[in-house]
């Protein structure tokens, strides 16, 4: 496989940017306003992060991408098709493996997703409820049904 480069670009489609004429305004040297914030985190099971990685060789379950390292090892992300925060379980029936691109797209309800398109091997199981979930807010969020999607 040839050498890839990949970059998660800093994309919301619902955040303005700024100007080129703003952006030149900033004073490079101003230091960056600081607030104290109080945050509540999830603990997810680390041990389920490794597995569902170690199933798919750290290979992204929608574009197949594997990111490879200089040192050999390779960089995925486990996301909970069901968030945490969405009272989501912590299960591995409830993980896909994937890479940095498309959990921002996943995170942004920004792409469906097709139990028939995703890269599944035989030891994991995906509960279809967790996907109906994901792909209603998908339709909220962007108005758009399956056959939409798709075409």
């Amino acid at each position: 496989m040839g050498e890839s480069h990949y970059r998660l670009l800093d994309f919301n489609p619902l955040v303005p940017h700024a100007s080129a004429n703003q952006a030149a305004e900033v004073n490079d040297y101003e230091a960056a306003a600081r607030r104290n914030r109080e945050v509540q985190e999830f603990r997810r099971n680390q041990l389920l992060v490794r597995q569902v990685k170690d199933l798919y060789e750290s290979s992204c379950q929608i574009c197949r991408i594997r990111l490879a390292l200089p040192s050999g090892e390779s960089y995925a992300e486990a996301h909970h098709i069901k968030g945490l925060g969405e009272d989501g379980p912590d299960v591995l029936t409830n993980l896909l493996c994937v890479c940095a691109n498309c959990h921002a797209l996943l995170d942004l309800k920004a792409i469906r997703l097709d139990r028939d398109k995703l890269f599944v091997v035989p030891d994991h199981t995906i509960e279809q409820q967790f996907l109906d979930h994901h792909n209603h807010l998908f339709q909220q969020r962007w108005g758009k049904t399956a056959a939409e999607a798709a075409g």
